[in-house]
């Protein structure tokens, strides 16, 4: 019924897709908030050779972020 009124409104997508998406609601389960995608390399390397002062407050953030769960930086701040 769902996929017969969204199909109506202009989904073209299969009815598979839509009985997946709402199995989670009804078992009771919460809807999983999306995740946030990882870093590429590329975007941490510049980050990384940005100078701070020239780093965006997001790309500080998110060095930050990052370094956090790295342990030599633990290891080093030790020292």
């Amino acid at each position: 019924m769902l996929h017969q009124e969204i199909v109506a409104k202009g989904y073209r997508g299969h009815y598979q897709r839509v009985k997946m998406a709402i199995a989670p609601l009804r078992r009771g389960l919460p809807i999983d908030s999306p995740r946030q995608r990882p870093p590429s390399p590329r975007q941490v390397a510049r980050w990384i050779t940005t100078a701070p002062s020239r780093r965006g407050l997001h790309a500080a953030e998110a060095l930050g972020r990052l370094l956090d769960h790295c342990p030599e930086r633990t290891e080093l701040n030790a020292v």
